[in-house]
């Protein structure tokens, strides 16, 4: 429906510089403001020189033009209310859902992460991968990834944000091809801030967060359309083949999430924005805005939110409620998000959930330790693993940042910095096998990111 409001808005600019240009041209503008301020004038001016019967023909004269005048006049305000009345009533299409929040499925309490067991990776996971992401060109080369998508071919789409580009890697870590180029033209993007990969057109989109466009490439980097979008986001995934979910935090928006059409027209919205809470995610931080669970539905989180929203069929319910055991988190329900802002203290940050095999993980961040925090239950209550890490599974792992799972893998970014302080630390130990300091060795000596590929045990 937007699209509507903005040739309605279009036709109403070209009314008004027709109509502007017609009077200029026939001069009723110019003869309009005599009638008013120099009245007296033109009457004298031709009592003086002309006759009667000449000073009653332009005393005739004025009088049309005044009334041609004062017709396109109402015809003008009549125009202007009618779009007025038609915009304010397409906004109506854009309705929020109604939620209530004391019907949440799973009510989850997050222990106390000062007095947490460790658990095992071999707890979680089977066995653990990792790819190393090739730059053997220039092109290749990342400076730093906001965004990971893997295709249905397995392939790795990566968002650099840093040089404003989009590469895409096999399965395998192998650089095969640039997405798009930087630039002002149809077919590029001046500030791309979010991709997304929508898995029933096998097509790579592209958020451009200076011109507001939204672009379609497939994975190979051929350009397909490109769309002007009414609504500016930070992040945004596919939801099905007609419609995306977007996220956005600016404190001029009311709400956290929207539903549209692919062409941008808003169906519903949801999680209200309080007025005064003014802390907006960084592009980097929006990542964190969406997460999945099984099947095709999409989880939703907000930034200190103690609440899961599960999308399934575009239908939004409140899927889990985290209760921080004695507060010790820094999150909280969204009427509370003000409050949430101002804590002051190290408080741990939880950053990602997924679900997967009917467990739910979830990941934090503890400031004080600079240590990532992990926990796993079945979402019944029931702990699986507590909070800590010990690594039994060989190299370095690092929950830094959750891309995605599919089937029964889980994608992570890692840091090769992770490894240059892991061989640090080992020093001139001796009791370091050989084949694993070769490992860490050639991981630490990476230059773009590195992906672990986790399979989940069953």
């Amino acid at each position: 429906m937007n699209h509507i409001v903005r040739s309605s808005w279009s036709i109403l600019i070209v009314w008004l510089f027709w109509y502007y240009k017609y009077t200029k041209y026939f001069a009723i503008l110019q003869i309009f403001k005599q009638l008013y301020f120099r009245r007296t004038h033109v009457n004298v001016h031709y009592a003086r020189e002309h006759s009667a019967p000449d000073k009653m023909r332009v005393i005739s004269r004025d009088k049309v033009i005044l009334k041609a005048t004062n017709t396109m006049n109402n015809i003008l305000l009549t125009t202007c209310t009618i779009v007025l009345l038609f915009t304010f009533s397409c906004k109506k299409d854009v309705f929020s859902q109604n939620i209530d929040l004391n019907q949440v499925q799973y009510k989850i309490e997050i222990p106390d992460y000062r007095n947490s067991p460790e658990i095992k990776y071999s707890d979680l996971f089977q066995k653990v991968e990792y790819i190393q992401l090739e730059a053997n060109c220039n092109d290749a080369i990342i400076g730093a990834i906001v965004g990971t998508e893997i295709t249905n071919n397995n392939d790795i789409i990566v968002l650099d944000i840093v040089n404003n580009k989009i590469l895409r890697f096999d399965s395998q870590g192998h650089y095969m091809n640039k997405i798009g180029e930087r630039g002002h033209g149809h077919s590029e993007y001046v500030t791309p801030l979010s991709i997304t990969y929508d898995k029933y057109k096998d097509q790579v989109l592209v958020w451009d967060y200076s011109t507001i466009r939204l672009l379609y490439y497939r994975p190979d980097g051929t350009f397909i359309k490109s769309e002007k979008m009414p609504w500016n986001f930070q992040n945004f995934k596919v939801l099905d083949k007609e419609h995306l979910i977007g996220f956005f935090n600016y404190h001029y928006q009311e709400y956290n999430y929207l539903i549209t059409d692919m062409k941008g027209n808003a169906s519903s919205k949801f999680e209200e924005v309080k007025r005064n809470y003014n802390e907006s995610w960084s592009g980097a931080e929006s990542q964190f805005a969406f997460s999945y669970a099984e099947g095709e539905d999409i989880l939703c989180r907000s930034k200190y939110s103690s609440i899961v929203y599960r999308i399934h069929n575009r239908e939004v319910s409140p899927f889990i409620e985290f209760i921080p055991k004695e507060g010790n988190w820094k999150m909280g329900r969204p009427e509370d998000l003000q409050k949430i802002q101002k804590m002051k203290g190290n408080f741990p940050i939880l950053r990602q959930t997924f679900i997967l095999n009917g467990k739910l993980y979830l990941i934090g961040f503890n400031p004080s330790a600079r240590k990532e925090i992990v926990l796993c239950n079945d979402l019944h209550g029931n702990a699986i693993g507590g909070l800590g890490v010990i690594n039994d599974l060989g190299g370095y792992m690092s929950f830094g940042l959750y891309v995605q799972h599919k089937n029964d893998k889980v994608y992570f970014l890692t840091d090769p910095e992770k490894y240059k302080e892991l061989l640090d630390s080992w020093g001139n130990r001796t009791d370091i096998p050989q084949k694993d300091r070769e490992f860490v060795t050639r991981m630490a000596n990476s230059i773009n990111p590195i992906i672990q590929v986790c399979t989940v045990k069953d």
